[in-house]
């Protein structure tokens, strides 16, 4: 939901931005400035080792990555805006200018994460030669930053096209700003904000000094030059644009250096329009693009954490809690199309070609680790642990690293990966920097206590007790993990053992050192083990795990299946689908889905169903799904192991074994219909076929195209419409047949007109319940036809609607239906 200069006016209660008088940056609240104590740290990359696993695999492949990167070519275009001749030719894909047209590409991007990312890479590694090459990239990167920032003089240093002269003129309070544009520029605060927190990661995990002095420098400019020459309502008005979490960056400022400047511009940059509902716990995110938001409330958290004032607590909370309990989907992503959407619209969003991004969880997973840090709430964790195995390990691939942008949730899709020079979407970014720290969260310190969230083999540092424990593992294959304290003399600390919320009361049991624990732990919470420990104490966790169908939310349609927290997918294949197009270097789509009609559909009972779920005899976490009328079984799982084929998430679910036979028999008469609506064509327009569509004198106005079940679509949009001129008989009765999907989201109202006369009007065309491509036939009375050979069909949508979309048009001798 994009909002404009009045929207924004009206939310702030003004008749005019343009005409307010600034004011000197007043304080953005009156809160009493305490910096609040934490309950808990995360430790430091730096002392966490990752052992033996997928997630060390992924890991290391992404180290790879980063150093084929050319940091000349991430800089170029910080030197060309400084002034200065570039050293090498700029990436492909968003980091070029050529994708949108000069305004609508995002070029320098990418430079921020990379920063974050090799930064943690080099502390999330042992290997010493790995380090020495990422310490010479990241003091070579920061050099050259720094000679740009020197070339503009004033602290300013990014990469935004015409940049400086933009926030030029936002100073004086030339403010046009919708999102993703401020003054028609795509998201220079976002880049601004990227920038930064790599600078940061920097500085904090490598320790190289300029990056410090750069940070400063550029949010001494922003600050100076930018926010104090606007009062607090044109602030709100340039946070319309996606700024990820600029309060964020200025509070590591503050963090650095203490100076209460940095903490009252931090204070200012926070957007009121989700803060203020948020913080009352009101759900107004329907429509809102996600991604947008999320990092936002990240902010939020972080300027709680130094003034203390409860609004910015309460509004990171209620959200964190309205996203992953109303709003996630089954693998812990969320939204569809990169937006929020009602929870009426869960099915029709479901079976959308476009699920989650990544980008929502990466950072979603970046809120929830500042919020556990002040609650330390094992829910938290569970949470974290389903989106962190079942939808970020699953997006990276395993032969190179690449990374997708959209997970649909519709059977019979698949994943899309990055090319690893021609992409850079944004959630390339976030997907290399997730991957270079998959290491933060598995443990966390108290005082004396220790909190083991998640369980991937690793080993962890624990300088405050000389002591490191080290926990192996082979989970989520065996149910179960081990620890091994390391320590040169005994030492007195709590060990706490998440609870897993998929673990039910008094089924965990433990072992230490052989000798079976009495426990009281409930599901959501940690064991808590208190004693004194001595070097080479073992602790045994048992974590039994079960086979669960959980719904998806608001219908009873369909269902997924998870083994513990694990999501098991069904393998589809890869028919049809060659290997370079899992590789993009543009589109992030998918387009060779196959039909609802050609996917499995089950029946029963929850019970019955997971009953019929045979466990293989492997090493690693498989199932066999058995159906009476397949030769052979669906083979199901974990989705992070599903790469380079199609895939069932969520899967379609009848009562009964003959209400699944009848469904299928309603899918091959349509499939019927439409071969047999081929054959007694008159006249056919082949959707999207530029010789098809011309011979059929094709012409529109605001309309669309996609592809959906391997069939290409148009559409007309608000007031648009589109129009063919087709065969008919003269003299003798017509119909016209027109193909849609029963999944179809959008609302639409539309007209269907010949030669300008209505025959049809339609209004919220679907079935959810036969969710395929289907056709529908309208008689063309005999007067249209009279003396004619051919006609104009126009699809005209009522404004503010869509038409469906329309994947076939035909003239027809008989109704077919």
């Amino acid at each position: 939901m994009d909002m404009n200069r009045r929207d924004v006016c009206k939310l702030l209660g003004v008749a005019s931005l343009s005409g307010l008088a600034r004011a000197k940056a007043p304080r953005a609240d009156a809160a009493t400035d305490v910096r609040v104590p934490v309950q808990a740290h995360l430790f430091k990359l730096s002392e966490v080792r990752l052992l033996d696993g997928p997630f060390k695999h992924s890991q290391q492949l992404n180290t790879e990555y980063l150093l084929k990167l050319d940091p000349d070519r991430l800089l170029a275009w910080f030197r060309r805006e400084s002034g200065l001749t570039p050293k090498a030719p700029v990436y492909g894909g968003w980091e070029s200018e050529t994708v949108w047209g000069d305004h609508y590409s995002l070029p320098g991007a990418i430079l921020g994460f990379y920063l974050s990312s090799m930064a943690n890479s080099y502390q999330g590694t042992g290997d010493e030669p790995t380090r020495k090459l990422i310490l010479e990239r990241l003091r070579y990167t920061v050099d050259q930053l720094a000679e740009c920032q020197a070339a503009f003089g004033d602290g300013y240093l990014l990469p935004t096209k015409n940049g400086h002269q933009i926030f030029e003129r936002v100073a004086r309070g030339e403010i046009v700003t919708s999102n993703p544009l401020i003054d028609g520029v795509w998201e220079p605060t976002y880049v601004l904000n990227k920038l930064t927190l790599g600078l940061v990661d920097v500085y904090n995990g490598v320790g190289i000094e300029k990056a410090r002095s750069v940070l400063l420098a550029v949010a001494n400019w922003f600050g100076t030059a930018v926010l104090n020459r606007l009062d607090d309502a044109q602030v709100q008005q340039l946070l319309v644009c996606e700024h990820g979490s600029l309060s964020e960056s200025f509070i590591d400022c503050y963090r650095l250096m203490e100076d209460p400047k940095y903490l009252d511009w931090a204070k200012r940059l926070n957007d009121h329009a989700m803060l203020d509902p948020l913080s009352q716990g009101r759900d107004i995110l329907d429509g809102w693009h996600a991604n947008t938001q999320i990092p936002k409330f990240t902010g939020f958290h972080n300027v709680y954490l130094y003034t203390g004032n409860p609004q910015y607590r309460k509004a990171a909370f209620n959200f964190w809690q309205i996203v992953t309990e109303d709003r996630s989907w089954v693998n812990g992503g969320n939204s569809t199309g990169e937006h929020f959407f009602p929870a009426t619209q869960t099915r029709e969003r479901m079976l959308a070609s476009a699920g989650p991004e990544s980008c929502n969880t990466v950072n979603m997973l970046r809120l929830t680790e500042t919020l556990f840090t002040d609650s330390v709430d094992a829910r938290l964790a569970d949470f974290y642990e389903r989106a962190l195995y079942n939808h970020i390990l699953p997006v990276h691939e395993p032969k190179r690293g690449m990374v997708s942008y959209f997970t649909s949730m519709r059977p019979g899709h698949y994943r899309t990966c990055s090319s690893e020079f021609e992409s850079f979407w944004c959630c390339l970014g976030t997907g290399v920097q997730a991957a270079s720290r998959y290491g933060m969260f598995i443990y966390a310190k108290g005082e004396q206590k220790l909190y083991v969230n998640l369980f991937i083999p690793s080993e962890v540092s624990w300088e405050e007790m000389d002591t490191t424990i080290r926990q192996e593992t082979s989970f989520p294959d065996q149910p179960s993990t081990t620890f091994t304290i390391l320590t040169k003399k005994e030492r007195r600390f709590s060990l706490n053992l998440r609870h897993p919320g998929w673990i039910k009361s008094e089924s965990l049991s433990l072992r230490i050192n052989g000798e079976v624990q009495q426990l009281a732990s409930r599901p959501g919470s940690y064991v808590e083990v208190n004693r004194s420990w001595k070097n080479g104490d073992r602790v045994e966790l048992s974590l039994p795990m079960e086979l669960t169908l959980e719904g998806l939310r608001n219908s009873d349609q369909y269902g997924a299946i998870l083994y513990g927290p694990i999501l098991l997918a069904g393998e589809l294949g890869a028919k049809g689908i060659t290997e370079d197009e899992f590789d993009q270097k543009m589109d992030h789509s998918a387009v060779h889905t196959i039909s609802l009609a050609e996917t499995p559909v089950l029946s029963g009972s929850p019970a019955q169903i997971l009953s019929s779920l045979q466990r293989r005899e492997s090493e690693t976490m498989s199932y066999s799904l058995i159906f009476p009328d397949q030769k052979t079984p669906i083979s199901l799982i974990p989705l992070y192991r599903l790469h380079f084929q199609r895939y069932a998430i969520y899967w379609r679910i009848v009562p009964t074994e003959r209400e699944r036979l009848a469904y299928r028999e309603a899918l091959q008469d349509i499939e019927g219909k439409i071969a047999r609506a081929g054959s007694l064509a008159l006249d056919s327009v082949i959707i999207c076929d530029d010789e098809s569509e011309k011979a059929h004198g094709f012409e529109s106005v605001n309309s669309t195209t996609g592809t959906d079940d391997e069939c290409k679509w148009r559409r007309a949009a608000k007031g648009g419409w589109l129009s063919y001129l087709v065969k008919v008989q003269q003299e003798k009765e017509n119909f016209l047949w027109v193909e849609y999907h029963g999944a179809e989201i959008e609302p639409n109202q539309f007209s269907i007109l010949i030669d300008g006369h209505r025959v049809a009007s339609e209004a919220d065309l679907k079935n959810f319940d036969l969710p395929v491509i289907y056709g529908k036939t309208y008689r063309i009375p005999q007067e249209l036809t009279s003396n004619r050979s051919s006609v104009t069909v126009k699809f005209q949508s009522n404004w503010p609607y869509v038409t469906p979309r329309i994947f076939a048009l035909r003239t027809m001798r008989l109704d077919v239906t």
